[in-house]
């Protein structure tokens, strides 16, 4: 919470099983509360693990739109300031351009 207050992001990199899906779902709600705060919050993660982060996302923040960044057919139109983006390592890569022009 620290860091974004100060207008910076960060890289939660803690080890398997710390509890880092239920960390960014909190940050992401606590961030939509402050008007300055709120945005898009972008996740990369392994593929294998896409579907596991919006099925958490869907339990731990209901009504909250989530977007998968991946695929031929990816796009960023019309992206809200509540959304959850999720990506891959190798999509992350190949769209670094489109990625980083997102205030996140």
């Amino acid at each position: 919470v620290r860091m974004t207050s100060l207008g910076l992001g960060c890289c939660l990199a803690d080890d398997m099983g710390l509890g880092k899906t239920i960390t960014l779902i909190a940050l992401h709600l606590h961030r939509q509360t402050d008007g300055d705060a709120a945005g898009p919050t972008l996740v990369v993660c392994p593929t294998s693990l896409m579907g596991n982060w919006q099925r958490e996302i869907e339990r731990f923040a209901p009504g909250t739109p989530v977007r998968r960044f991946h695929g031929p057919r990816r796009g960023l139109d019309d992206l809200a300031d509540g959304e959850f983006v999720l990506t891959t390592y190798g999509t992350m890569r190949l769209d670094a351009g489109r990625l980083s022009a997102v205030p996140w």
